[in-house]
């Protein structure tokens, strides 16, 4: 957007965009398959990741519409918003489902992707998850009451007041304490919330966020709240989040040490610095959070104009299709014309077991099941145990693939007890449907 509104849209187009578009094209693609938490702990579905998997799609399409460009994979946008809904459990945002690992779900990452989507101009009631919105603020409290009984510094600490804050209560990580990161973004996410209903001069207080209000501003009621004069209700409410904003940024620096630096986390009984030395990402929050503090905002990136999610979620995907960024210095590697493959198996598993597809060409992980495809349940039904995926296979060549179920708890892979042949067609055919049954022993789950 900087080039284009600065005459170099033809940059734009010919060198950046050819990146941008290869990894729209895969977010497109594979958007509807587990994957990992931002901590790289977690194989289910991500708040953090999807939420912030929509922004980039819902860019894309805005960008690619200004460069007068197709973005493949942007259309699954709405798809991605409407499945976001899903972390919601009716009190707090569920950091992480689709997985069955005893946690509650109550997670820093819900704090950290608010932040990362924030928009100055948006609407509190998008359904993006805002930081202003009522749901944000509800899962803010129930998070940060959490670590309130969780660590030794934080006794004592009024409920108006800002506690260090972690991963989870449950995290065993390095001893499972604070981190730096999380305690400023606590910070930056109340400063991001105060600028949005500053900008919008208005806030509505629901049955949703009022338990968030009544510990900053007991008097609080159910209702809209317009901006006045100073003494006003509204600027007595901005000036409680902002002074409970200054409080977490306050704990950060009670456990800086005199030098400034700032490593992953700090001890939970004595305060005292430890894991990673000098984090990056430790620094880069409290930047982002003393801009935030001092009014400082990213553009916006249109939420008022995003398309709206379906009324009904549906678990579909696009095939990618990705183009070396010649332009931008990649290798011009020449590949041979593909066919667009669809795998359907019938395969009845249990919550938390994935289902891959693997195979004797390097398309299908050349037998290697650290390479092999991961299919997506988005169609699994009681009527249809269905897990499916759309790839691409050269064209021609005859390949031999099985699929694989991928066991909870660390146990081994499962296998199905037959090889299956698939000859591709020739360049210029039709997309191939398989229609599978696995075939073969199954897994149980290990109950972790």
């Amino acid at each position: 957007n900087y080039l284009i509104k600065n005459g170099q849209s033809k940059k734009a187009k010919e060198i950046i965009w050819p990146i941008i578009s290869n990894d729209l094209s895969y977010v497109g693609q594979y958007w509807n398959s587990t994957g990992f938490d931002l901590w790289e702990e977690v194989q289910g579905s991500s708040f953090f990741t999807v939420q912030n998997q929509h922004r980039a799609l819902a860019e894309g399409a805005q960008l690619a519409k200004s460069l007068r460009v197709t973005c493949t994979g942007c259309d699954q946008a709405p798809e991605v918003l409407c499945f976001l809904q899903s972390f919601w459990n009716g009190k707090y945002i569920v950091s992480n489902i689709n997985v069955n690992n005893g946690r509650t779900g109550l997670d820093g990452n819900s704090i950290l992707g608010p932040i990362a989507v924030f928009d100055i101009d948006a609407y509190c009631d998008s359904p993006t998850f805002q930081p202003c919105n009522s749901k944000s603020l509800a899962n803010f409290k129930a998070l940060i009451d959490t670590f309130r009984a969780a660590y030794t510094i934080n006794a004592g600490i009024p409920k108006n007041k800002g506690v260090a804050v972690g991963r989870y209560t449950e995290d065993t990580y390095q001893g499972g304490h604070p981190w730096y990161l999380i305690t400023t973004a606590a910070a930056e996410f109340l400063y991001d919330a105060v600028a949005q209903w500053k900008a919008r001069h208005v806030l509505y207080v629901d049955s949703t966020s009022l338990a968030f209000f009544q510990d900053l501003y007991p008097s609080v009621t159910i209702r809209q709240y317009n901006s006045g004069n100073a003494n006003s209700p509204f600027a007595q409410i901005m000036d409680a989040v902002t002074a409970y904003a200054d409080s977490f940024v306050a704990i950060a620096q009670k456990y800086t040490p005199a030098d400034g630096a700032l490593a992953e986390q700090f001890n939970r009984n004595t305060g005292v610095p430890l894991s990673a030395a000098d984090l990056t990402w430790s620094y880069a929050a409290f930047v982002s959070m003393a801009e935030r503090k001092a009014g400082q905002y990213p553009p916006s990136w249109n939420t008022r104009r995003i398309t709206p999610s379906p009324a009904t979620c549906a678990g579909t995907s696009t095939p990618g299709v990705y183009i070396p960024a010649t332009a931008a210095g990649a290798p011009n590697v020449t590949t041979s014309c593909q066919i667009n493959i669809v795998f359907n198996v019938n395969a009845t598993t249990y919550f938390g077991e994935n289902v891959y597809v693997v195979g004797s060409s390097p398309d299908l992980g050349s037998w290697d099941l650290g390479n092999a495809i991961p299919l997506g349940a988005g169609g699994y039904s009681d009527q249809r145990p269905l897990w499916s995926v759309s790839t691409y296979l050269s064209a021609g060549m005859t390949v031999w693939y099985t699929y694989v179920r991928e066991q909870n708890c660390g146990q081994s892979p499962v296998y199905e007890s037959v090889n299956r042949t698939l000859v591709v067609p020739a360049c210029g055919s039709a997309m191939v449907t398989r229609e599978d049954a696995w075939v073969g022993p199954v897994g149980t789950s290990g109950g972790c």
